[in-house]
């Protein structure tokens, strides 16, 4: 079944992923981007992205198709691993193809979608708060959404992890 998902997103044509070109762009100028003089801006605006976007510089045709297929694997490898039953897996992976939110992080908004999926790998396998805390921090210098995000998580992990649930309710 996952070998048959991933190769779906695979050969899908480029056209459905939104923002395809502006990938292919990041890929293809990340050289010279990231070897420009740096000021302030460039360390708010998600240098990591630019780091993993040089990797693609040579091939930058498979630059939006690997941030699919990992944020894909990501989603549907959690799904496997925490699903009850055959039941939720099946209703999970209903989900993953028609919920809106993860349709999109998988076709559409690649970047937040690969920030998402290593958001979900720190949050489910990371045991150690600090070093989940760090990682986390991390995230903003990827996809600058996880700004928001990030000092919720960072709340949830120093205030309320060890409380019971009826505490956080109150």
């Amino acid at each position: 079944m996952f070998i048959i998902y991933i190769t779906i997103l695979i050969v899908l044509p480029d056209y459905w992923f939104n923002d395809c070109d502006f990938y292919y762009i990041y890929a293809e100028g990340s050289s010279d981007y990231l070897s420009s003089e740096r000021d302030y801006k460039f360390y708010v605006n998600e240098p990591l992205f630019h780091y993993f976007s040089y990797f693609f510089n040579r091939i930058p045709d498979y630059f939006s198709k690997v941030m699919s297929v990992f944020v894909a694997s990501v989603f549907f490898w959690i799904l496997y691993l925490k699903s009850s039953n055959k039941l939720s897996f099946l209703f999970g992976f209903i989900l993953l193809i028609f919920s809106p939110y993860i349709a999109y992080a998988q076709l559409m908004t690649l970047r937040q979608g690969v920030a998402t999926a290593f958001f979900v790998l720190i949050f489910y396998f990371v045991k150690n708060r600090k070093y989940s805390a760090l990682l986390c921090c991390l995230l903003p210098f990827f996809h600058v959404v996880y700004f928001l995000i990030t000092p919720v998580y960072l709340s949830y992990i120093y205030f309320f992890y060890n409380k019971s649930k009826r505490f956080i309710v109150i």
